[in-house]
């Protein structure tokens, strides 16, 4: 989004008293339930917006917000779940899947500014000592797909290099030991967790595998939304669930990867990184940008400041009454193009 300067200079909190100018305007929110959006009247960014109200419920756990969808009370759910889109489609006649290829949407991020993650050894123990292909199917379903690379393959930014560490706990009690013989132990962790209950399961999970090492002590803290975020801005935390979803690694991959990104919420500082984003950004041809973030995308691979794990779209499950769903370029809905039949 684009702030308001005046908001931003009276000083103005937007995050619990939102000032709108899109296609739709804030009419009513009661925090983590439900936010209704009027039509403005002002807007014209586009042809619509075609919709007089929008209401977007949160609903934390992915077989009600299915089950929402499936029994006509909403017409559309947002899911990375494969198991959801299945038994949305088959439950109703027309329903279909809205979605977009996208590199890093779903990953665990870490604070490489603080121990233990400033150092790599633990960030690698860390993603060797989960089996993140059982942990996709135990947490989304049959049908998930765990990431092998860092990037998703069959999208242009794809390079076989970037390729993620494979399961190895073995390997990963070596690096532990390595690492406490040096600097002493255990290695305490903790993985922050949102409400929500998939994010519980994920956390749980690498919890449960990452307790099977020795000299290694994993906690989960399960917050609300706001306060997780928070967290994550401000450096307060170790690893938490998060996302970098991008399609065209500009701006996004910028961001999340460059030293003095605000954005950058892993405090990664890699100069050679830093310098291939500012070269990339510095040429529209497609053949070089492909070149120089390959190479990004290689010392990702090699420092593993977040880990994607995996391999899905960004999407929505639409119902046959609602047209013109169309994504942006990291898979949010494009509003102002919904409608309905009158």
């Amino acid at each position: 989004y684009i702030a308001s300067a005046k908001a931003i200079q009276d000083g103005t909190d937007l995050t619990s008293n939102a000032i709108g100018a899109g296609p739709f305007l804030l009419d009513e929110w009661l925090r983590d339930d439900r936010m209704v959006l009027v039509k403005n009247p002002d807007w014209k960014g586009s042809d619509g917006p075609f919709l007089d109200k929008i209401t977007i419920r949160v609903i934390g756990d992915e077989t009600q917000r299915a089950d929402t969808f499936i029994t006509g009370a909403a017409d559309a759910f947002y899911t990375v779940t494969p198991a959801s889109i299945a038994s949305a489609e088959d439950a109703v006649k027309g329903a279909h899947y809205v979605g977009i290829d996208i590199t890093t949407p779903q990953t665990y991020v870490f604070n490489t500014s603080q121990p233990p993650f400033d150092d790599l050894r633990i960030r690698k123990a860390f993603v060797l000592g989960v089996d993140w292909q059982l942990m996709v199917e135990t947490v989304f379903g049959e049908g998930a797909e765990a990431n092998t690379h860092f990037t998703v393959e069959g999208t242009t930014w794809h390079t076989e290099d970037a390729r993620l560490p494979e399961y190895d706990p073995e390997e990963a009690q070596r690096l532990i030991d390595d690492y406490v013989a040096e600097k002493g132990g255990p290695v305490r962790i903790t993985v922050l967790s949102f409400q929500q209950a998939i994010d519980q399961a994920r956390g749980k999970f690498i919890q449960a595998a990452l307790s099977q090492l020795d000299n290694i002590e994993i906690t989960t803290e399960v917050n609300d939304s706001p306060t997780n975020i928070q967290k994550v801005l401000a450096g307060e935390y170790q690893t938490a669930s998060w996302g970098f979803p991008t399609l065209d690694p500009e701006p996004g991959l910028y961001n999340a990867a460059f030293s003095q990104s605000r954005n950058n919420y892993a405090r990664y500082n890699n100069p050679d990184v830093d310098a291939l984003l500012l070269e990339a950004r510095k040429t529209d041809d497609v053949e070089v940008r492909k070149e120089l973030y390959a190479d990004v995308y290689r010392k990702l691979a090699e420092d593993l400041p977040f880990m994607p794990y995996l391999k899905n779209q960004n999407g929505y499950v639409v119902s046959p009454d609602l047209n013109g769903a169309k994504l942006y370029e990291d898979g949010i809905l494009r509003l102002d193009l919904l409608w309905k039949k009158s």
